[in-house]
């Protein structure tokens, strides 16, 4: 019997997904024949949205028997912002075939954005500035509202899965993130069939990825091929153990993690890394092991064996800086280790320490740490880290003594829920999982939000805009969006929302200027330069990218990411890609290719590092990249840019 699993007339479309404004690209459109007979082919192109075209919609041709041609389009896109569908129909005789792909336009500058959160209770504004020259159409402005905490730690779930990741951290925080929602939608009664069968999956992924990414010894390394990391193991240990009651895991893998780290600690009692020697005060191992301590108390408690000598030498060290050292992260992890031990009388002191530490932020706390914490946070991402730590310690004190830490703890909590970014996280996975984790077992302090069926009003410069009814039904997880692009106006703009419930609202806006008035970011510790060996190839020739990417100083020591900027419909070539990851010239830990650009993971060295590849242009254009750009990882804020380039390619 045979079967035939190709239809005789297919077309192949593969627009770039993201365009400049300005851009100019003769777009191949290719018709493939199939059948055992020549075609005479009608094909149609319609771009939709600001997509000028310059040749005409309709080309007729003849294909041969089991043959392909390319038709080819001009087109040009103009200055209307917003994503943009081809629809390509091809018509031969009985046979045809359509297909609809979408690009976006974007300005042609450098986007600035901003997002506000505000945990509503009757009314809430928000001022939104935009630029006398900002690019007319850029501007934007969105507001989420979540019906309560269920919807929002799943959004922030969601989140992570669309940051960059494939190393070990970022996969165990996605399993965390995944495992924090369900655990409080449990506790809430919000689960859903749909909710339970998502949650399981990701968190039976992050177990499958720790246990292929284990060394023999038993730790867990950023990387499958590098050196396993203290505070990794750590964490993943504690995602172990908290995951398990949920999906099972092999009781011999978490003792593996125990073990290693039992070995790893000095005869000191601290835990420490090559960081930490570099540390002349020892700030980065004391934290290292009070984050180690606390997972392997954790894991005493789940009635998994621990060293007592272990425990206590640690405990005995880090007992003996409390005299001369206040980091709110050491802090945060001694009371949460107190109060598991049973004794919490010992924590009165570390509490009084912690109020004292506290920073006000319009009628919000945070904590800051002093010292880079033990996944190289620092910076705001750090602050994120750290307050997550203290509002999850507060939050276990509070729950033994009612009122006595309840005002710190509600104003970290409200530091915290204000500053989501507008993905929903907060700049890292790490913070976004630890902050996930925290806002989960605190957000009781706010009580019971009882928002169904309540209306609030969404105004802006006093005009409403929009009357919204919240959910009545109390399982509902989709946030309310309102677009407020068309309601701003160059200068400022006030937005408010008010109504008689509380609400959780959040407030993203972007603009665009243009390069000249807004040149790239630029931070004095990370020295950024790629370049290539022309831009003016022809199609189909191969272009050498050249890149050197360095931090220089101490701060951070965290992974850097380098996001390299590619024109429309480049092609990079996988075989030098993958060299970068092979042998004693390994420059690279991992790569992702995406439409607009590659993305690099590394460890950064002293000197910097330097690297090259090969990408390729498929089709002819007269159109910019997008910008290029280097940052910490674990400190976003840190970042240096390059503006785009502009290609002619022949």
């Amino acid at each position: 019997m045979n079967i035939n699993t190709l239809q005789p007339l297919f077309i192949d479309l593969n627009p770039p997904q993201n365009l400049t404004s300005g851009d100019q690209l003769e777009l191949p459109v290719t018709v493939r024949n199939y059948s055992p007979q020549a075609r005479d082919i009608c094909l149609d192109l319609q771009p939709g949205g600001d997509m000028n075209l310059e040749t005409p919609r309709k080309q007729n041709g003849t294909l041969e028997a089991n043959s392909s041609r390319d038709f080819t389009y001009r087109i040009t896109a103009g200055k209307t912002f917003q994503k943009s569908l081809f629809r390509a129909t091809a018509l031969a005789g009985s046979l045809g075939d359509a297909i609809e792909k979408s690009s976006r336009i974007h300005p042609d500058g450098h986007q600035l954005s901003k997002d506000s959160g505000d945990l509503m209770v009757g009314n809430s504004t928000f001022e939104v500035v935009i630029p006398a020259n900002a690019i007319p159409g850029g501007n934007r402005a969105e507001l989420r509202i979540h019906p309560n905490f269920t919807s929002l730690l799943l959004e922030s779930a969601h989140s992570i899965l669309k940051l960059p990741h494939g190393c070990a951290e970022q996969t165990i925080s996605a399993g965390y993130a995944n495992l924090t929602v369900l655990l409080f939608a449990r506790s809430t009664g919000k689960s859903t069939p749909e909710l339970e069968d998502a949650s399981r999956k990701h968190i039976r992924t992050a177990q499958l990825a720790i246990s292929a990414m284990q060394s023999r010894d038993g730790g867990i390394p950023y990387w499958t091929s590098g050196t396993p990391d203290l505070a990794l193991s750590a964490y993943a240990l504690s995602f172990l153990l908290d995951s398990s009651p949920i999906v099972p895991v092999a009781r011999e893998q978490i003792e593996r993690i125990i073990a290693w780290l039992e070995q790893s600690q000095s005869p000191s009692g601290l835990w420490t890394t090559e960081i930490g020697k570099a540390d002349t005060n020892n700030r980065h191992a004391i934290l290292l092991t009070s984050h180690i301590l606390r997972a392997l108390g954790e894991a005493a408690t789940a009635g998994f064996k621990i060293d007592a000598d272990t425990l206590h030498s640690g405990l005995h060290h880090l007992s003996q800086q409390l005299d001369t050292t206040n980091e709110p992260y050491l802090l945060a992890n001694l009371l949460l280790a107190v109060l598991a031990s049973g004794k919490s009388e010992l924590g009165v002191g570390i509490l009084a320490r912690l109020n004292a530490a506290a920073q006000s932020d319009r009628g919000a706390k945070f904590w800051d740490t002093r010292t880079n914490t033990p996944f190289y946070g620092w910076g705001v991402a750090g602050r994120f880290e750290t307050t997550s730590l203290v509002v999850r310690a507060l939050s276990a004190w509070n729950r033994l003594h009612p009122d006595q830490a309840a005002t710190e703890l509600k104003a970290g909590l409200i530091f915290l829920l204000r500053n989501r970014d507008q993905s929903g996280g907060w700049g890292t996975t790490h913070a976004t999982a630890l902050t996930m984790q925290a806002i989960a077992v605190a957000s009781p302090v706010l009580g019971d939000m009882k928002s169904r069926g309540r209306q609030l009003e969404i105004r802006a410069a006093g005009r409403l805009v929009q009357t919204l009814r919240l959910p009545s039904d109390p399982k509902t997880m989709e946030p309310l969006l309102v677009d407020l692009s068309a309601s701003l106006n160059p200068g400022k703009n006030s937005i408010s929302v008010s109504g008689t419930t509380a609400a959780l609202v959040y407030l993203s806006e972007s603009y665009w200027l243009p390069w000249a008035e807004a040149p790239p970011s630029t931070h004095p510790e990370l020295q950024f330069k790629v370049s290539f060996d022309r831009l003016d190839p022809a199609v189909g020739e191969p272009v050498r990218c050249s890149v050197r990417a360095e931090r220089v100083g101490f701060k951070g020591y965290g992974m850097l990411i380098a996001e390299i900027g590619l024109p429309p419909g480049t092609q990079p070539d996988t075989t030098t890609l993958e060299q970068l990851l092979e042998g004693s010239a390994r420059s690279i830990d991992h790569y992702e290719i995406h439409p607009d650009k590659l993305i690099f993971y590394f460890w950064p060295k002293a000197g910097g590092i330097e690297f090259d590849f090969l990408l390729t242009p498929r089709f002819r254009m007269r159109a910019k990249s997008t910008p290029s750009a280097l940052y910490d990882y674990y400190n976003p804020e840190a970042i240096s840019q390059l503006a785009p380039t502009l290609w002619t390619v022949r």
